[in-house]
């Protein structure tokens, strides 16, 4: 396939694909956007990553690659979607990430090593219109850094750590039209304000202590879904 001038290959679930793999595609120049879910890819492929200068999508969901891996693509400008749901990002690559300017989906779900200090490097992207945190250890602090990403319009939290204390962040998002708060540990107090954000058609509030009253509430709001409960 060396020689096929491709623009996208998804290779996802291929468990044969390996860093090998990752020599083959570093020769293809014409790509913009490589999918490797639950591939055997590690940090020192990555490095034939960097060789895509085109590249705008990488997902690599469920690989072992670090932040050293990701250091290999910190030049790739115009990155504009990364999917790391599951990986072994760590603080080193947040930096990298924060460095990635032009980045408008990005997802870090299940990233569980990444610390919430190292998450605050994501309040540099302000072009994100996609944001991603479902089980990590995002809270209330690191949350607050990103009172810049008025950008965003689809953000989940769902099962994170954040409170009522994030509510003045999230309506700084005025253009969030879908937002996940399952799980979460907001009380109706916050719950409440969110019927503020403008442009709100979906809030997730399963698994939570929210209030039926307050539920009845946000349901007022014209055009707004409220999910309750979640398969």
């Amino acid at each position: 396939i060396k020689d096929l001038k491709l623009k996208n290959i998804n290779l996802n679930y291929c468990t044969s694909i390996s860093n090998a793999t990752l020599d083959v595609l570093g020769g293809m120049p014409s790509l913009e956007g490589i999918q490797l879910d639950y591939t055997k890819i590690t940090d020192e492929g990555m490095a034939n990553v960097a060789k895509l200068p085109r590249l705008k999508r990488l997902r690599i969901r469920g690989a072992d690659v670090t932040g050293a891996g990701l250091a290999h693509v910190a030049e790739l400008s115009g990155m504009q979607r990364v999917e790391l749901r599951d990986t072994s990002l760590d603080d080193e690559g947040l930096k990298v990430l924060g460095t990635l300017a032009k980045i408008n989906f990005l997802d870090i779900s299940e990233c569980r090593i990444a610390s919430p200090e190292g998450m605050k490097e994501i309040g540099k992207l302000t072009e994100l219109k996609t944001l991603g945190f479902w089980e990590t250890k995002l809270n209330d602090e690191a949350f607050n850094e990103f009172g810049k990403l008025t950008a965003v319009e689809d953000l989940n939290l769902k099962a994170t750590n954040v409170t009522d204390d994030s509510v003045a962040t999230l309506l700084k998002m005025k253009k969030l039209k879908k937002l996940n708060l399952a799980g979460t540990q907001l009380t109706d107090e916050g719950f409440k304000q969110l019927a503020e954000l403008p442009d709100l058609l979906e809030l997730n509030v399963a698994n939570t202590s929210i209030g039926f009253d307050i539920i009845d509430l946000l349901a007022e709001k014209e055009g707004l879904t409220v999910v309750e409960f979640e398969n």
